[in-house]
């Protein structure tokens, strides 16, 4: 399983299902949505239900830029049922 930045999620997203995300700080709201990020002081902490999706995923940690690729069917799945 390979891991993705932020920005590369935005740009399998747009490849794979035709989802237009304009920028990190948007995909951050969107994580937050889903409950996979929360706001923190001046950063974004994992979650504990985020944890599965992030290569961290022994413990949450702030701003976390590498994502296991399953997220990218997580954030589709989750945008086609709104």
């Amino acid at each position: 399983m390979s891991s993705l930045r932020k920005f590369e999620i935005i740009s399998e997203l747009k490849s794979k299902y035709g989802i237009s995300i304009k920028s990190v700080q948007a995909l951050n709201k969107l994580l937050e949505e889903m409950g996979i990020l929360k706001h923190c002081g001046n950063g974004w902490l994992t979650t504990t239900k985020g944890l599965i999706h992030s290569i961290y995923s022994s413990t949450q940690v702030i701003n976390g830029d590498l994502w296991h690729e399953t997220i990218v069917k997580e954030i589709a799945n989750f945008i086609g049922q709104k």
